[in-house]
C-alpha cells in the first residue's frame, strides 16, 4: 500500500446578516438595506466537490436553521431557508432564494446550522440520502453541513461563519492495464456492488440511521477517473466492482485486497485498480488521494499513511497567550489583551471571520496570529485591512489561510506614521485580496520584511507589498510561490532616504506578477538579489515579466525560466528546456510539482 498525505487548506462560508420581509419579490429581497446576503470563500486547495473541482456554481442552494442558543431542537422562526450561489466563481455571494433572515427582535441569542444541497422536502431535520446513479454527476450527493454556535455563546448580531463539513466518503478508482496505460471502461460497464445506497441523515444532530437498499452504483466519469459517494462502511464480503472493457468481465472483490478497511466520513480514498487482462486479474492498491473540498477530505489511508503535520510555533513565555476557538473574532481577542506582548493561536482547521476593518491597539508592542500546529491550517477571512496604531517590535503571522472576500481586502493598509521592526509572514496561504501590506500615506516604517514558505495568489494590484509613503529597508522573499499576481510583486514608489535592499530566493512564479517583481523607486532605487528562481508564465503575454526595475544593482543567479515565457527586456537565468505545462504538474490548479530543476520553491521538488 501506498499512501502520500498532502495537505489541504480548509474551505469556510462566510455569513452576512441582512434585513428583509417575508412575501417580497426577488428584487425587493435583493436590495432591502441592511439586507442579508452570506458570502463563500473557495481556495484552490480546498473546494467543493463540483465537476471542475474549483468553484462554485452559480445557483447552487444550501438550507440555513436559526435556533434557539444551546438547543438545536427549537427553531426560531426560520426553518430550511434557501440561499443561493449567485455568481459561478471561488469568492460569490449566497442570496435569499425566498426570504431573508434577521435576529430576533428581543436580541436573545441564537445558533445556525446549513446544509448543502438543499432540499425543500425535508421534514423533522431528516435528510434522505439516495445514492444510486451517480453517473451524471457527485454534486447533488455530496451532503455537507456545518454549525455556528459563537463557542457556545450564540450570535445576537454580526456576521455568521459556517465551515462545512462533508458527511459521506468518497472513493476514486484510476484503471490501468498491465502497462500502466489508462484502461477506460465500456460504456455503462463500472459498477460498484453491495453498497447500502439509502439512509437517514439528521441534520441537527450529524447522524445517519437507517443504511438500507443495497443496489449498484453507477460512478461518475472524471476524465481518466470514475469516482463515487458512497454511506460510510468497512469493506466486507459482498463489496465488489465489475468492469466491463472491450467486452470482457473484470471483478474487483475488494474484501480480498482491503478486508477490514474502514471507509469513513469526510475521507477520500484513491484506488488504483490494475487489470490484468492477459489473465484476467484484478489488483487494486490504496494511493494518495487528491481530493478537494470545503472541509478537506481526510487520507483515507491506513496505520502506514505519512502525516507531514505543521508544528506548534514557539511562543515566548513573556507572551499572554490567548487560544481562540472556531468562529472567534481576532479584533475582539485584541481588544481584551492584558500584555504588551499577545500570541493570539488559531485552532487547527478553524474559521475566523473579520468583517470590518479593525486596529491592532497601541498597547500592543508584539504580535503573534498564528495556526495550531495541524493538519489544515485555520481559514481567516478578511474584508476589510487591519491598521497598526502604535510602534511594535513584531508583527508576525503563521500557518494561516488569509483570504479576501472583497475586492478591498488587504491585511494591512496604512496610513499612521509608526515604526514596525518587524514583519514575518511564514507558511501562510494567502490569497483573493486586492493587495497585501500597503503602506498608503504618513511615513510608516517597516524595518524589515519577511516573507517564508508560502503560497500567495490571486493578489490584485497592490501586491505582497506597495510602498507609497515612509520605506522598508530591508525586504526578503524565500521558499514561496507566487502566481496569478495582477499587479507587481514588491512595488516601492516611494523616495526613501536609504536605498532599500530586496533578496528574492528559492521562490516559484506563474502568470505574474504582471509587471516586474521588483519595482524600485526611480529616484532612490535600491539593490536587487535575485537567486534559485523559477520564473513561469507572464500575466500578460503582450507585456511580459521582468525580474526587477530601476535597481541601483542587481546580482542574480541560479535562475530559471520556461521556454513559453515572455519576458519585459532582458531575461534572468538560463531557459529550462521546458513549457510551463510540462515543467510543473498542473500549473492551472496551482500544482508546481516538478523533477526537472532543483530551483524555484522547494516544496515542489
Amino acid at each position: 500500500m501506498h499512501i502520500k498525505f498532502r495537505l489541504l487548506t480548509c474551505f469556510t462560508l462566510i455569513a452576512a446578516m441582512l434585513l428583509s420581509c417575508n412575501d417580497q419579490s426577488d428584487t425587493d429581497i435583493n436590495n432591502i438595506p441592511n439586507a442579508i446576503t452570506f458570502v463563500s470563500g473557495i481556495s484552490k486547495h480546498a473546494t467543493r466537490i463540483n465537476q471542475e473541482g474549483s468553484q462554485w456554481i452559480a445557483g447552487d442552494q444550501i438550507g440555513i436553521y436559526m435556533v434557539e442558543s444551546g438547543n438545536k431542537t427549537t427553531v426560531l422562526n426560520y426553518s430550511n431557508v434557501p440561499y443561493a450561489a449567485e455568481l459561478s466563481a471561488q469568492t460569490t455571494v449566497f442570496k435569499p432564494s425566498e426570504r431573508n433572515i434577521i435576529y430576533p427582535a428581543d436580541e436573545s441569542p441564537v445558533d445556525f446550522i446549513a446544509y448543502y444541497p438543499y432540499s425543500s422536502t425535508l421534514s423533522d431535520w431528516s435528510y434522505p440520502v439516495s445514492l444510486a446513479d451517480q453517473s451524471a454527476s457527485l454534486v447533488a450527493h455530496d451532503l455537507m453541513i456545518a454549525k455556528a454556535d459563537n463557542g457556545g455563546n450564540g450570535f445576537t448580531s454580526g456576521s455568521i461563519s459556517l465551515g462545512f463539513t462533508h458527511q459521506l466518503s468518497r472513493i476514486i478508482m484510476n484503471f490501468v492495464d498491465e502497462e500502466n496505460n489508462v484502461l477506460t471502461p465500456d460504456t455503462e460497464g463500472l459498477v460498484i456492488k453491495g453498497m447500502n445506497t439509502t439512509a437517514n441523515f439528521d441534520i441537527k444532530t450529524g447522524t445517519l440511521s437507517n443504511a438500507a437498499t443495497v443496489a449498484n452504483i453507477i460512478p461518475y466519469k472524471n476524465a481518466n477517473s470514475f469516482e463515487a459517494i458512497l454511506l460510510p462502511f468497512t469493506i466486507a464480503a459482498g463489496h465488489e466492482v465489475t468492469l466491463m472493457a472491450d467486452g470482457h468481465q473484470y471483478q474487483w472483490t475488494m474484501n480480498n485486497s482491503h478486508p477490514g478497511l474502514e471507509i469513513k466520513a469526510g475521507y477520500s480514498y484513491t484506488f488504483k485498480v490494475i487489470v490484468k487482462t492477459s489473465a484476467t486479474e484484478v489488483e487494486a492498491v490504496l494511493v494518495d488521494y487528491n481530493g478537494n473540498s470545503i472541509a478537506p477530505w481526510g487520507d483515507g489511508g491506513n496505520d502506514n499513511k505519512t502525516e507531514e503535520p505543521t508544528e506548534d510555533i514557539e511562543i515566548p513565555a513573556d507572551y499572554e497567550k490567548i487560544e481562540l476557538s472556531t468562529g472567534g473574532s481576532i479584533k475582539s481577542a485584541l481588544s481584551s489583551a492584558t500584555s504588551s506582548k499577545v500570541a493570539i493561536v488559531l485552532a487547527d482547521g478553524g474559521s475566523y471571520s473579520e468583517n470590518t476593518g479593525f486596529s491592532v491597539p497601541a498597547s500592543i508592542t508584539s504580535l503573534m496570529i498564528v495556526g495550531e500546529g495541524g493538519t489544515t491550517a485555520p481559514s481567516v477571512y478578511i474584508a476589510s485591512s487591519v491598521t497598526i496604531s502604535g510602534d511594535m517590535d513584531l508583527l508576525q503571522l503563521y500557518n494561516l489561510d488569509l483570504n479576501g472576500i472583497f475586492e478591498n481586502s488587504y491585511f494591512m493598509n496604512q496610513e499612521e506614521s509608526i515604526t514596525i521592526k518587524q514583519i514575518s509572514i511564514e507558511s501562510c496561504r494567502v490569497h483573493d485580496m486586492r493587495g497585501i501590506i500597503r503602506l498608503k500615506a504618513g511615513t510608516p516604517v517597516i524595518n524589515s520584511y519577511k516573507i517564508t514558505d508560502c503560497i500567495f495568489y490571486h493578489i490584485n494590484t497592490y501586491s505582497l507589498l506597495a510602498v507609497e509613503a515612509g520605506s522598508v529597508p530591508s525586504i526578503e522573499v524565500t521558499k514561496s510561490t507566487i502566481y496569478n499576481l495582477a499587479g507587481r510583486g514588491i512595488n516601492i514608489s516611494a523616495e526613501t532616504s536609504v536605498p532599500p535592499t530586496v533578496t528574492i530566493d528559492q521562490c516559484t512564479f506563474n502568470q505574474g506578477p504582471k509587471y516586474a517583481i521588483v519595482q524600485f523607486n526611480g529616484t532612490t532605487k535600491g539593490s536587487l538579489t535575485f537567486t534559485n528562481n523559477i520564473i513561469g508564465l507572464p500575466f500578460d503575454t503582450s507585456r511580459g515579466v521582468s525580474a526587477g526595475s530601476n535597481a541601483e544593482s542587481t546580482t542574480a543567479s541560479g535562475n530559471y525560466y520556461v521556454s513559453d515565457t515572455t519576458w519585459q527586456g532582458t531575461a534572468v537565468g538560463e531557459d529550462c528546456g521546458y513549457t510551463a505545462a510540462t515543467l510543473f504538474a498542473d500549473p492551472e490548479k496551482g500544482d508546481f510539482t516538478q523533477s526537472k530543476l532543483t530551483s524555484g520553491d522547494p516544496r515542489w521538488y
